[in-house]
């Protein structure tokens, strides 16, 4: 057991989950192994190997349905696996066989016949749960791991022995209703013939699970939760206010400051977009949001330097998102069109250099990464990586 604690804080998930199964088969080493699968999901994801991740998520979610979750930490680890099993779903949709229903059923159900148990859910809960109540059966396996998530953080909710732990509770619950929200506002077929579910009362469920947990214990987290919410909802005030919150909270994060550029970019406000961006870079130079905001700055005010801090975020590690590879793809492609437009006016031929040959295949690969892990539906994506594979002959 020590053994497989050292394991863990070193990072060597594996190993820890090889000392795991070497051991006597306990409940203790069942929840401990499925506590470094989440680890492994984790780190496999931010490496892009969204397969394994998956994979090690539906092997966590197993050893929890072997063991018999009953604990607040034991639905913590159920939690986590369905969060980054959400994850991975949005990276890697063309894989849905990944996703076991028979376990996510089961532990549904499981979950649903503890949260009986447990007596009448407190009103504040129930008021919360109920607004964003579904009905109907469930087909979409996304949709079942957003609700077994959400199943979970209700039970830590009634579990949770202090402020602190009911606070983190509320947290994980508003972030599963947002996330949610934000998968039935961009995939609306996809749920509306089986559910109720509508992403205004998600939204609103979300942002009453903020407002408890910031009574409770106001941490970054979900400074950050209320915050993301509010942007959406329109209310600016808010949103600005919990950011600020959360860059007093978090004084060594830079994800308030970025969280607080993009607020000021979407409202056209470029100057202390540019600031909040810079103060997220200083503040935590490996976090990526500060260079994708300042790339995006840069692509509002037409800077061609846009080009080499996209480039820059797609070096660094953990940046999975569509807005760094399509950017970056893009911004290479106009360049090399206006260089061929040159080349037309001046009747000469032009060998690409070295750097911008490199340039060029690190665009293909974004380009690549774009449309595999995107639905692409407009298929722009498909249209940049066909007019990059020109160029590269």
């Amino acid at each position: 057991m020590h053994a497989r604690m050292l394991d863990v804080a070193l990072g060597h998930f594996d190993d820890a989950i090889e000392c795991a199964e070497d051991g006597v088969w306990t409940r203790v080493l069942s929840v401990g192994r499925a506590e470094c699968l989440t680890m492994c999901a984790e780190k496999w994801y931010h490496d892009g190997l969204f397969g394994r991740a998956a994979e090690a998520c539906s092997n966590a979610l197993s050893a929890m349905l072997e063991c018999g979750a009953r604990s607040f930490l034991e639905w913590g680890v159920v939690y986590v696996s369905c969060v980054w099993m959400a994850r991975v779903h949005s990276q890697f949709t063309k894989h849905p066989e990944l996703f076991d229903s028979n376990v996510l059923e089961a532990l549904m159900g499981c979950a649903q016949s503890q949260v009986v148990e447990q007596g009448p859910m407190p009103g504040y809960l129930k008021q919360v749960v109920d607004k964003a109540q579904s009905e109907g059966e469930c087909e979409s396996k996304v949709r079942l791991v957003l609700e077994l998530a959400a199943v979970a953080a209700q039970l830590r909710v009634m579990l949770a022995e202090s402020s602190v732990l009911a606070a983190q509770s509320w947290t994980d619950l508003g972030s599963v209703y947002y996330t949610y929200s934000t998968e039935t506002a961009s995939s609306p077929l996809l749920f509306q013939s089986q559910s109720l579910y509508s992403s205004t009362k998600l939204l609103d469920a979300a942002a009453d699970c903020a407002t408890a947990a910031m009574q409770l214990d106001p941490t970054a987290r979900a400074a950050n939760l209320q915050g993301t919410v509010a942007a959406v909802s329109k209310n600016s005030a808010l949103s600005q206010h919990a950011f600020i919150v959360a860059t007093r909270r978090a004084v060594l994060s830079g994800m308030p400051w970025a969280n607080l550029g993009s607020l000021f970019l979407v409202h056209g406000d470029i100057e202390l977009a540019n600031k909040a961006f810079a103060r997220a870079q200083m503040t935590e130079p490996d976090f990526y949001g500060g260079w994708m905001g300042q790339a995006l700055v840069a692509e509002c005010m037409d800077a061609t330097e846009c080009v080499d801090l996209y480039e820059a975020c797609l070096a660094h590690e953990g940046v999975a998102t569509d807005v760094a590879d399509f950017g970056y793809a893009y911004h290479v492609w106009q360049s090399l069109a206006v260089l061929d437009a040159e080349r037309a006016l001046s009747h000469t031929e032009r060998v690409l250099s070295h750097t911008e040959q490199n340039r060029l295949l690190l665009a293909v690969y974004a380009a690549r990464r774009y449309v595999s892990r995107s639905s692409d539906v407009h298929g722009a994506g498909h249209y940049l990586l066909g007019m990059l594979l020109e160029h590269n002959g």
